[in-house]
């Protein structure tokens, strides 16, 4: 498994790169998320319409 790993150093930084972004994304996510549930709670005053423009 390390011989691999030293052979293909790229593959194991691509993977690690890929799973960085797919935290943010993730992390975007639920804010989006808390976003919706404080509009639809009234917590917020902005609408849907304008939430989705942002």
């Amino acid at each position: 498994m390390l011989k691999y790993l030293f052979r293909h150093p790229w593959r194991l930084t691509f993977a690690a790169l890929v799973s960085v972004l797919a935290a943010a994304v993730l992390v975007a996510y639920s804010y989006v998320l808390q976003l919706i549930t404080d509009i639809a709670t009234g917590t917020s005053r902005l609408s849907f319409t304008l939430a989705v423009l942002q």
